[in-house]
């Protein structure tokens, strides 16, 4: 009697719940019981301790693990990789060639900070420098473009594609399709996803590989998924030649890989245009491991893009005679202020009216960056920060024209709306907050032909499960992961209900 053998079946989790903590698995079930592991991304919250159970528990069986795709370099899509190979993972981890140049650095800056909040706490950590050498030996980078082929097991092939686009510099979307015989499941993973950027000059592609793929399944980022069009004022520009002219000392908080690049460049070319001003302001950059990267990214672009006179802060004793200074523009890390020289700055001159702290990313909930900026817009005038208590009397300002992030109308636009609706199985939205996610999903279902059916909102409280036709389910999960309630593709989930009552989303 001949064995019957299972179609191909595909699950996919994650474990983000809003901007921060990427996470995608894909669970794949080949004939009979085989199960296989992919896993796309795996960073950490950086609105939560380094030691929280989200940050250092993997709820999945690594052995099982057959490969690791990362977008780009950022802490919050790959800090976590360090703990697979620590809890018996020996597999690959795929790459762009400009990722795998900043890799190192960042997974050691993450783990030097982790061993610093380990010591305060009196903890052990949850990786060590081994375990990120093992990181390092298992890296396999890849080129844009190149189709690459992964074979699983006899019947079973994973295809995948390194998509360029322009959040920093080897950032991209990942194509995967998964192939068992004539049947097969395509996914488009964007990744931290940007259509254009002032100091990377390549365009973001789609090869037709993604364009022509039926029942493909879109992963979309959507940090301002909400915004048709970008956000521009107040721009960082205006911000600092203002605090300039009533003579602030100004910090600006960063991050080290790509934004502190984007920023300098900026500040350089106000420079030129405003030599008299610039006169009288030291200009200053913070960190060893931000001064580096800078270096290599400048020598990757073939551009200097660092202002005239710039100095460096390296040690203890160069910060020290740098706040001394009455005018001073700091470029520093990090971005959200949660960790970096810039705590050190915020403890110092938080009380100061005199100073004004810029920041120039987006501040996921939870991190010191979004709390010291909705306690000025309310005007409180008393805030706690790293267990001590201030006087707000520093001015917070954040610059809207920086972001590395794409909008919802430039992803339609760009990505959603080049793919045939008729191929398009369903679009998950995630990377975002719940009310940004909706207004996207709205806009989506507004702009294209796409129905209220085949959209989602994909975070850690859904499993999504594809068959060769596509998506098939969608499962409800309760907040420790059992299952809540089954739901069939064409059955609107409650969140789409509460969506299309809104008239209005921008």
């Amino acid at each position: 009697m001949k064995k019957y053998k299972k179609s191909l079946k595909v699950e996919l989790t994650t474990d983000q719940r809003t901007v921060t903590g990427s996470a995608n698995l894909l669970k794949i079930r080949n004939s009979g019981e085989e199960e296989y592991l992919i896993l796309v991304d795996y960073g950490i919250n950086s609105s939560q301790s380094l030691f929280d159970e989200i940050n250092s528990k993997v709820n999945f069986d690594v052995t099982k693990l057959k490969a690791v795709f990362l977008t780009h370099v950022h802490v919050d899509h790959l800090g976590k990789i360090p703990i697979l190979y620590k809890n018996g993972y020996r597999g690959k981890m795929y790459l762009t060639k400009e990722s795998n140049i900043f890799i190192e650095d960042i997974l050691r800056d993450n783990l030097k900070i982790m061993l610093e909040e380990a010591k305060k706490k009196g903890i052990s950590p949850k990786y060590t420098e081994e375990d990120i050498e093992k990181v390092l030996k298992n890296t396999e980078a890849i080129e844009y473009k190149k189709k690459n082929i992964l074979k699983i097991s006899e019947d079973l092939v994973i295809e995948y594609i390194f998509n360029r686009n322009n959040h920093i510099l080897g950032s991209s979307s990942i194509y995967v399709r998964i192939k068992k015989g004539i049947e097969n499941l395509s996914f488009l993973f964007s990744g931290d996803w940007n259509n254009k950027c002032n100091i990377l000059k390549k365009k973001n592609h789609l090869m037709k590989e993604v364009l022509r793929s039926k029942n493909i399944n879109l992963i979309l980022e959507s940090t301002y998924g909400s915004n048709i069009n970008k956000i521009e004022k107040p721009n960082f520009e205006t911000i600092l030649l203002d605090e300039m002219k009533k003579g602030k000392k100004i910090f600006v908080a960063v991050n080290s890989l790509h934004k502190s690049s984007e920023v300098l460049s900026r500040i350089k070319d106000l420079q030129e245009q405003n030599e008299n001003l610039f006169k009288d302001y030291s200009i200053y950059l913070d960190g060893k491991l931000t001064n580096k990267l800078n270096n290599i990214y400048m020598g990757i672009l073939k551009k200097n893009f660092m202002p005239l006179g710039i100095k460096s802060i390296l040690e203890k004793s160069e910060r020290m005679k740098a706040i001394e200074e009455s005018r001073t523009i700091i470029v520093s890390s990090a971005g959200m202020m949660t960790n970096g020289p810039i705590k050190k700055y915020l403890s110092e001159f938080i009380e100061d009216k005199n100073a004004t702290f810029v920041i120039c990313s987006y501040c996921a909930e939870g991190t010191v960056g979004r709390y010291l900026l909705e306690n000025f817009k309310k005007r409180e005038t008393k805030v706690e920060l790293f267990g001590k208590k201030f006087e707000l009397r520093a001015t917070i300002l954040q610059a809207k024209n920086l972001s590395s992030h794409g909008t919802g109308g430039e992803m339609i636009e760009e990505i959603i709306k080049k793919i045939p609706e008729k191929h398009v199985s369903a679009v998950l939205l995630n990377h975002g907050e719940d009310q940004v996610r909706q207004i996207f999903s709205k806009m989506i279902i507004h702009e294209t032909g796409l129905s209220e059916e085949k959209i989602f909102l994909y975070d850690s409280r859904k499993k999504f499960i594809f068959n060769k036709n596509g998506l098939k389910k969608v499962i409800e999960l309760s907040n420790n992961g059992v299952k809540k309630e089954n739901k069939d593709k064409k059955e609107k989930c409650e969140t789409h209900r509460r969506v299309s009552h809104r008239r209005k989303w921008f």
